[in-house]
């Protein structure tokens, strides 16, 4: 399947070129010779991670090109890989990996002549080549193995043991968590007990409510507004209801001047009526700015009030870093931790004697 191996500048190597025989090869020498270069060089062809010591001394880069006749069908279930990423190869022709390492550290790779990423590179290899090294198949060297080992020495798939010392390990690991978690230590507990004091005094003296600090906000922007709308509503009720030069008394004057012609006079008949609801409405409007002003609650000790504690509100918030809003949770929340503390104090003992 590996049809020929071009190394240059590789370690060692300077140019070699190797063309397998059909079949079995066998490459043999004494060590230090470089037959594991040439399984290095390979590796590095198909996408295996390489170092720049790896580049022959004076020499500013390394390449490796490794040519592979596939099976037809390898050739069949990597064909539509090929087609997705626009790379060329038609099926009858063999493929061709070249990969180039600088000394600088920058790298190219190619597939049938193709420029490509390196894990593309990798991507293929992985289903063209199989490396087997000589301590492979040796499940001692495997991690993952060794508790296995230990579980079968024991006899423990035998005798059940295996289920029984994973239950008590869990029920060990809980207990020995509960006693060595936050609060565990007691001076460490002391101390947590004292900040969740005093944070809980503090947002209990500022006592906040769910929903709170929108009215807040709300009542504070009302406050802040009450001297522009006394302005404007004053000058308003002036314009309607000054004495003489007043809109309503100005629409009373036109009235009344209507009323000196004769009622059979076009004009009277036509004119009086629309003054006389005009006159009506001006009169509801002055009233409903009168009322207005009455309701205006210009108190400039509550407007200070309210920004005192939104103040307060809002360094509390950022002391705790959450959303003023959220201050009633806050509170809630680090009343149950300390709830949950003083309940850890009073298990302690009941909790290293389950520990034991």
């Amino acid at each position: 399947m590996l049809e020929r191996l071009e190394v240059r500048n590789l370690a060692l190597i300077e140019a070699v070129d190797l063309d397998p025989a059909p079949g079995l090869n066998v490459v043999t020498g004494e060590t230090g010779s470089g037959k594991s270069l040439l399984v290095d060089a390979l590796g590095f062809a198909v996408g295996a991670r390489a170092s720049l010591e790896l580049i022959r001394a004076g020499a500013e880069s390394m390449t490796v090109a490794a040519s592979f006749a596939p099976p037809r069908a390898w050739v069949r279930s990597w064909k539509p890989w090929f087609e997705e990423k626009g790379l060329p190869w038609a099926e009858g022709e063999g493929l061709l990996l070249r990969r180039e390492l600088r000394r600088d550290g920058r790298g190219r790779a190619w597939i049938n002549g193709a420029a490509v990423p390196v894990g593309a590179l990798a991507e293929l290899g992985q289903a063209l080549v199989d490396f087997h090294g000589q301590h492979d198949h040796q499940a001692l060297l495997r991690v993952p193995e060794h508790r296995n080992m230990l579980d079968r020495f024991a006899g423990a798939p035998a005798a059940g043991m295996l289920e029984a010392v994973a239950a008590a390990h869990r029920e060990y690991a809980e207990a020995r968590a509960a006693l060595e978690g936050p609060g565990g230590d007691p001076e460490a507990r002391r101390r947590m007990a004292e900040t969740l004091a005093f944070q809980v005094r503090e947002l209990e003296e500022l006592a906040p409510r769910d929903g709170e600090w929108e009215e807040l906000r709300s009542r504070a922007a009302l406050q802040a507004g009450s001297a522009r709308r006394t302005e404007a509503l004053g000058a308003a009720a002036a314009a309607l209801e000054a004495d003489e030069d007043g809109a309503l008394a100005a629409a009373g004057r036109a009235v009344a001047a209507l009323r000196r012609l004769p009622e059979g006079d076009p004009a009277r008949r036509d004119l009086e009526p629309g003054l006389r609801r005009a006159l009506a409405d001006l009169g509801e409007a002055a009233a409903g700015i009168s009322k207005a002003l009455a309701e205006v609650d210009l108190d400039p000790q509550a407007l200070e009030r309210l920004q005192a504690r939104l103040h307060a509100w809002e360094a509390l918030a950022r002391r705790h870093r959450c959303a003023p809003e959220g201050l009633a949770a806050e509170l809630e929340r680090l009343r149950r931790e300390r709830e949950a503390l003083e309940a850890r104090d009073r298990d302690l003992e009941g909790l290293r004697a389950r520990l034991e």
